[in-house]
């Protein structure tokens, strides 16, 4: 290649370089132009960050300078306490936590015993759950009973009362018995008087009037206690002294009731008589109501007794 050619190139080259260079140099200056025109906004801007630094500075610096005494005063008692809080943890490590591990230690030896007691308490679970049943069912049965006892009562409390009724009428008729007993007593001395023989025999009878030995007593099913319950009621009934001619009488023990009224009131050999009509029917019989006519004295005493 000849020297020309080499020239050539050269020249060809430094051509370009030249053209870069110009584009180069064109290129700084529209970067410098607009550097030039934003440089007010950047010299805005810097002043205004100088206006903020002089702020800080002025205000924000002196009260940090003040809170640097207070920091530096906790900082140092924090650092006093470090040797408190590494013997605390060297303490902790020392001698808690080989407690804490020892202790831990025991209850690992103590588990096998307690599985074994676990294991001794769920074999007798079985047994324990029949021993609960077999209480269950002699609760279940006590309490049947009970409950069968209860449903007696009732009928246990009636017999009580139709049995304290007897008793209550049973001493009424013994108190009537022995009115009898004394006026028949009296009756049979007077008549010992007219005769010994006829005096003996005349008491039993006047025994059996005085009881209550009514015609339809007599001659029909009427039971004696119905006739004694009947003569005590009448007896009742007239020595109230009332106004009364009329009134009702019941037997509690058979149910068997009927009406006593006074039909008439007379004198007679010094005597007050009153003769009455007393009716009976019974609960189990269904026979109409029976009726008779029956006469009762007063007595010296006041009080009223069997006739005939």
């Amino acid at each position: 290649m000849g020297k020309e050619t080499i020239g050539q190139i050269l020249r060809f080259w430094m051509g370009i370089t030249v053209l870069v260079l110009a584009f180069a140099i064109i290129y700084f200056s529209n970067a410098l132009l607009k550097v030039n025109k934003n440089l007010p906004s950047i010299v805005d801007q810097v002043t205004l960050i100088n206006k903020n630094i002089d702020t800080i500075t002025k205000k924000s610096i002196p009260n940090i300078l003040k809170t640097i005494p207070e920091i530096t005063a906790q900082i140092d008692n924090v650092q006093s306490k470090i040797p408190l809080i590494i013997n605390e943890t060297q303490n902790i490590r020392e001698t808690t936590v080989p407690q804490i591990l020892k202790e831990v230690e025991n209850v690992n030896k103590q588990i096998p015993s307690i599985l074994m007691r676990i294991d001794s308490i769920n074999s007798k679970v079985p047994s324990i759950t029949t021993s609960i049943s077999e209480v269950i069912i002699t609760a279940n049965q006590a309490l049947s009973r009970v409950d069968s006892i209860n449903k007696q009562i009732p009928e246990i409390m009636a017999t009580i009362k139709i049995t304290n009724d007897s008793i209550s009428n049973y001493m009424v008729q013994a108190k009537v018995l022995v009115e009898e007993a004394n006026e028949i007593a009296n009756s049979a001395g007077r008549d010992a008087t007219k005769g010994f023989l006829t005096g003996i025999i005349s008491t039993p009878f006047d025994i059996t009037k005085g009881i209550g030995g009514f015609i339809f007593g007599r001659n029909s099913n009427v039971n004696d206690e119905d006739i004694k319950v009947l003569d005590t009621e009448i007896k009742s009934f007239l020595n109230k002294n009332s106004n009364e001619i009329e009134t009702l009488w019941q037997n509690s023990n058979t149910k068997t009731s009927g009406k006593i009224t006074v039909l008439k009131t007379f004198t007679k050999k010094g005597k007050t008589i009153k003769k009455m009509k007393v009716t009976i029917k019974q609960s189990n019989n269904d026979d109409k109501e029976r009726s008779d006519n029956v006469y009762f004295f007063r007595k010296e005493d006041g009080k009223w007794s069997f006739w005939k």
